[in-house]
């Protein structure tokens, strides 16, 4: 078997009170030694002492044998090797009572028992009809809360228990005279015997990694002095206890060839009522031992490859999952008739949770793997069920590389995404008739979000021939459904299959199929409640929920009530982990809190650190085990025991470089939520707390601010963004998660953003690598003073250095705020310069950025095609580096000018391409960027409502970041559609808080535009004072800025107002510059608008204003300006029409080229190599 994982895993069996000096010294040094050694070497170590694992309550329910037995069972299947220690010293040790003993033997046993006895026997001993075979189990002893009560109580189980052994020892060795008899055991052999014959003696391969400690006590009392270290009854040695120890060390010593090198045998004198050892020379040999085959193990997985883990992982979760299948005829004929059948499209299987998708999945890859053609090449994943499938990357690669093994491929598979995805669809197209390919991926809705993943922009539309791939996806409402929705929009032809509920039929079977696995039955009324449940929705998950429960059922007992669904269901299962007879209450909800609070996961190792942190937790603990040793760490078996009942409900994922656990099923978590969290407030708190004492890393950088900024501590969280080595590390792992943060601080508390920094920007000089990003986190949110402050001091700082790789990219961002506070030309004359400084480094990057900026200046100034041929240039050079995020602005830049030009559908065809790749990136600042272009163009279709949901999807992304120039833009042009419906108040509100953001951050060319529209609302009003002033305003500041399409605007709308004034001679001046400006910058909209409102004004000439208008209704048909069309039609008649100017939401090319010039520059200073330092 591969092993999966690098977990060490070891069961450390003993008695327990003669070797406790031994024991607290490997948890003391040995054991922290080997786990900061596995540590170091990406492993785990984890050794299972059960001194702490066994609370009281437990042992009150008769179950410490079995969780001994079932830890031990776990440590074998999670480490093969090494997964076992004895230590043994001169006790035999406590004797259990059978836990349980099949009915036939115990009724033979009965025959043997004294009539005095019986009565003791049939009073401890139960029958449970549901076990299969019959069986007697140990009845549960009454759980007492009050300490003197529990201490009673433990001197008369002691005695009970004493006679039970011995009644049930003398019974069986009159029914099994034969001493070798296998049933023998249970009724005689200790405890720490039956963990020795379970982990060495009856082990596979024992002898090549369990090792053995043995003690002996020179000068040791043969009296009640020495009971705690050897076997004392009735005030003298116990010579057949001592005698089954002697044998139990023979059968260990010729358990092993070389026994010298696993047992060390090692001597104590008894001195002062106790044994006097070498600890530490044992603590040494321990770890020797068990270093040495950690490393070898360590070696042969790296030997390993990872693709060989990963398909055996995989392989292995398919088989569980498939293992008991039943039923499902219908749905499996289908997917034969898909993969035989002619359709080159994928197949979608679809259902809602817990309906059995990956089941069906599993059965069909089973089914496949025996029953295809000779040659075909079958690649299965389940998404979630590994690390390397819960991101698409590594998803991607996986499935290259294996397609890559059976071709004989040995050229490296890539590992950017563009690249992978480009291999990935290549691989595919070269399956042949004889080598054909079917390929299988479950769950895609368990993607990251990473990549764009969930977006399903990897998925091939159209299948080369020869190729099969099969999907699932979950239907659900929400974020969780997304998946699903995305698929019907990209493959809205392909085939779909839905995954049903099971039948009442397929139900009774699969539980019976499952009982019997687990070598259990239920009465008929037991079976019927969970069917009759079941019936109702018929979802697998639930009856693998409700068979959970129903397991531990005994025959005596009435049907319990079962939640109605999965959510109720997992409350019950909730609650019986709370019992404390099982975890306790504090436990399960601590661990499921952190778990559910977690935002992306947690490590074992961290969520052991979170409990070990939680005084509610140790506290509990020391209540529930007052005999186990003191701790200030929860010890890992706690954990492992409740891990082991919820392992079904979680899956392992990647967060960044990091494996972490999660709740695979949605509704799991969701029903852990309302339980636990409604109440359980202090969950994030306890979370941030654990991450701030850890070092700087991915893992604490991601987790512990947002786990502050969901407590809503906004002091801490402020102050620690404050901390600068903490910023430029959160800078670096993702910028969007810092402006959101102070987004919510500065939006929520009177943190400000600008005290937090006022060290740096009073001496930038102090912390020079911080102020890069710093600068662009203070433009980003509208402080362009400080931003400027910053930036002028790298490029001064980089000019007197003669760096002039840095100097380029830290004058672009220069050149950004100067053009962002309506200084054109300084602007232009820094990105020239940035310009010839990369051409002659041969910096691409930086030369596709400056040329950008430089088009959108262009494109400001009205000149068109000196724009469009510098982000023609730009979009070349991004595609020869691959550089996607500088790709997508360029994309929506030439977007604008396609719309400018009247070209719609060019412009929505970029604009959808910018989108896919922001998604893909999970760039929200690029997205909401693409959303508002495309709803502009919505807008001027005559689409109100799709661009409305657009613009509102676009202000949301802007308020999560902070970012205010977008927000002002989606604001602007929210109020122009509310106008356009009539709703006048609404409008003016939205452009009064564009204004107010405006005039924040110094932004005057979106100041103009918010004044034009407001403007246009006192006229609609009748207020034509007030609206010529604000046009007034308006003109001067695109005078100012040069911004010849705010001022054709300005100029068309201040026509109408003379016009309505009576003024015709006036108005039809301002339509005819307006008509000029608009030739010159090749605006087909503002050309035609002004030609439609000369028409109307000549409408006493009516050859020269039919001529005007015709020219306008063509130009509007012809560039698909159909809302303008629809107004200008009636003009070609007479009389003319006043066709009233167009809104100022958006420019055609000012302040559309403003924008995206923003949007380009920002993203430049934002992207990890970009901003202000080269490539």
């Amino acid at each position: 078997m591969v092993r999966r994982e690098l977990i060490f895993r070891v069961f450390v069996s003993s008695t327990f009170g003669d070797l406790i000096a031994e024991r607290n010294a490997l948890q003391e040094t040995a054991c922290p030694a080997l786990r900061r050694y596995c540590q170091e070497r990406g492993a785990r170590f984890q050794a299972i002492d059960l001194r702490w694992g066994v609370s009281e309550e437990a042992a009150l329910d008769q179950q410490t044998m079995t969780i001994c037995l079932e830890e031990l069972r776990r440590c074998q299947t999670v480490s093969p090797r090494p997964n076992f220690i004895v230590l043994l010293g001169d006790r035999y040790g406590w004797r259990p009572l059978p836990a349980t003993i099949e009915a036939a033997e115990f009724e033979a046993l009965r025959q043997h028992v004294p009539g005095d006895r019986k009565a003791l026997l049939d009073e401890w001993y139960e029958r449970d009809d549901n076990a299969v075979p019959p069986e007697y189990y140990v009845r549960p002893r009454t759980v007492h809360l009050d300490a003197a009560a529990r201490e009673a109580e433990l001197r008369e189980w002691a005695q009970i228990e004493r006679s039970l052994q011995e009644t049930l020892r003398q019974a069986a060795r009159a029914s099994f005279p034969d001493p070798a008899d296998p049933r023998l055991p249970k009724y005689e052999d200790s405890a720490t015997h039956q963990e020795i014959r379970h982990g060495a003696l009856q082990a596979a391969d024992a002898a090549r990694h369990v090792h053995c400690y043995l003690r002996h006590i020179d000068g040791m009392p043969e009296s009640e002095r020495a009971q705690e270290y050897r076997d004392i009854k009735d005030g003298k040695v116990d010579v057949e206890a001592q005698g089954r120890l002697q044998s139990l060390k023979d059968q260990l010593e010729s358990l092993f060839p070389d026994s010298g090198e696993h047992v060390y045998t090692y001597g104590a004198r008894w001195n002062d009522g106790g044994p006097q050892s070498d600890l530490h020379a044992l603590c040494d040999r321990v770890e020797r031992d068990l270093r040495a085959i950690i490393d070898e193990e360590l070696a042969a997985f790296e030997e390993i490859p990872e693709l060989d883990r990963e398909t055996e992982a995989q392989q292995a979760f398919g088989r569980e999952r498939q293992e008991h299948f039943l039923g499902r005829e219908d749905v499996l004929a289908q997917i034969r008739a898909y993969v035989t059948g002619p359709d080159n499209r994928p197949l979608i299987l679809h259902g809602v949770a817990g309906s059995g998708k990956t089941a069906v999945v599993a059965r069909a890859a089973d089914w496949m793997g025996r029953g295809s053609a000779p040659g075909t090449t079958l690649l299965t994943r389940f998404v979630g069920a590994t690390p390397a499938s819960s991101e698409l990357r590594p998803l991607l690669r996986s499935l290259c590389q294996e397609m890559a093994l059976l071709e004989n491929d040995t050229r490296p598979v890539p590992t950017e995404l563009n690249d992978l995805v480009r291999d990935f669809r290549t691989r595919l197209a070269r399956a042949t008739a004889e080598r054909p390919m079917v390929i299988l991926l479950d769950a895609l809705d368990q993607l990251g979000a990473l990549d764009g993943a969930r977006e399903l922009h990897w998925l091939p539309e159209e299948l080369p021939e020869h190729v099969k791939f099969i999907v699932s996806v979950l239907d659900a409402e929400g974020p969780e459904g997304g998946c699903a929705r995305t698929a019907r929009t990209r493959l809205p032809d392909a085939p779909s299959l839905e995954i049903a509920p099971l039948s009442v039929g397929e139900g009774d079977a699969l539980l019976r199929v499952w009982l019997q696995q687990a070598r259990r039955t239920l009465q008929l009324e037991q079976r019927r409640a969970i069917l009759a449940q079941c019936a109702e929705g018929g979802l697998p998950l639930y009856l693998k929920l409700a068979f959970g429960e129903a397991r531990r059922w005994k025959s005596t007992l009435p049907p319990p009530a079962l939640g109605r669904d999965v959510p109720q269901l997992v409350s019950d299962l909730l609650a019986r982990l709370e019992d404390e007879r099982q975890h306790g209450r504090v436990l399960t909800s601590r661990a499921l809190a952190g778990l559910a609070r977690a935002r992306r996961g947690l490590t074992e190792e961290e969520l052991l650190g979170v409990l070990s942190a939680d005084l509610a937790v140790l506290e509990d603990f020391e209540q529930r085990s007052p005999r186990s040793p003191d701790v200030t760490e929860l010890p890992v078996v706690v954990w492992s025991r409740l891990h082991a009942e919820l392992e079904p409900y979680l899956t392992r994922r990647r967060a960044g470089a990091t494996v972490v656990m999660a709740f695979y099923h949605r509704q799991v978590g969701e029903a852990v939520a309302q339980r636990y969290l409604e109440k359980d407030t202090g969950a994030h708190v306890r979370l941030a707390k654990y991450f701030e004492r850890q070092p700087l890393s991915e893992r604490m950088v991601d987790e512990c601010p947002w786990q502050w900024a969901r407590a809503e501590n906004w002091q801490r969280l402020s102050g620690m963004l404050g901390d600068l080595d903490f910023f430029d590390a959160a800078w670096r792992l993702n910028q969007f998660d810092v402006r959101e943060y102070w987004a919510e601080i500065e939006a929520r508390s009177d943190y400000r953003m600008v005290d937090a920094y006022a060290p740096v920007l009073e001496a930038p000089s102090e912390r020079v690598d911080s102020i890069r990003s710093l600068a662009i986190l203070l433009y980003e949110t509208g402080h362009l003073e400080e931003s400027l402050r910053l930036s002028e001091y790298q490029v001064d700082r980089y000019r007197r250095a003669a760096d002039r790789d840095n100097l380029q990219a830290a004058i672009i961002n220069q050149g950004r705020i100067l053009w962002t506070r309506g200084d054109l030309d300084g602007a232009m004359a820094l990105f020239k310069e940035a310009e010839q400084i990369c051409r002659q480094l041969g910096n691409l990057d930086g030369l596709q950025r400056s040329l950008g900026n430089q088009g959108l200046i262009l494109w400001t100034r009205g000149d068109l095609d000196g724009a469009m041929a510098l982000h023609k240039e730009q979009e070349r050079i991004c595609r020869q580096l691959g550089n996607l995020d500088s790709l997508q602005r360029s994309l929506g830049n030439q977007g604008l000018i396609l719309k400018t030009r009247g070209d719609l559908d060019g412009a929505m065809a970029l604009y959808k391409e910018q989108e896919q790749i922001c998604r893909q990136l999970g760039n929200l600042d690029g997205l909401q960027y693409s959303l508002g272009n495309q709803g502009l163009i919505l807008r001027t279709r005559g689409d109100l409502d799709g661009a409305m949901a657009l613009h509102k999807e676009e202000e949301r992304i802007c308020r999560q970041l902070g970012n205010l120039y977008s927000l002002q833009y989606s604001l602007g042009n929210q109020g122009v559609i509310l106008k356009t419906r009539g709703d006048l108040d609404g409008a003016m509100a939205l452009h009064k808080e564009e204004e107010r953001i405006c005039r924040q951050l110094g932004n005057l060319d979106s100041l103009q535009r918010s004044l034009g529209n407001q403007a246009l609302i006192l006229k609609t009003r009748g207020e034509l004072d007030g609206a010529a002033a604000l046009h007034k305003e308006a003109e001067r500041i695109c005078r100012q800025l040069g911004n010849l399409d705010g001022l054709q605007r300005s100029l068309g709308n201040q026509g109408l107002i003379l016009r309505t004034r009576g003024d015709l001679d006036g108005a039809l001046a301002f339509h005819k510059e307006k008509e000029r400006i608009c030739r010159q910058l090749g605006n087909i909209e503002g050309l035609a608008l002004s030609l439609a409102n000369q028409a109307a004004l000549l409408a006493g000439q009516s050859p020269q204003a039919l001529g005007l208008a015709v020219e306008a209704h063509r130009l509007a048909i012809t560039h698909g300006l159909t809302a303008l069309a629809k107004q200008i039609e009636p003009a070609k008649g007479a009389p003319p029409l006043d066709i009233p100017a167009e809104p100022l939401g958006w420019s055609p090319v000012s302040s559309a080229a403003l924008r995206a010039a923003r949007t380009a520059m920002r993203a430049d200073a934002t992207s990890t190599k970009l901003a202000f330092r080269a490539a």
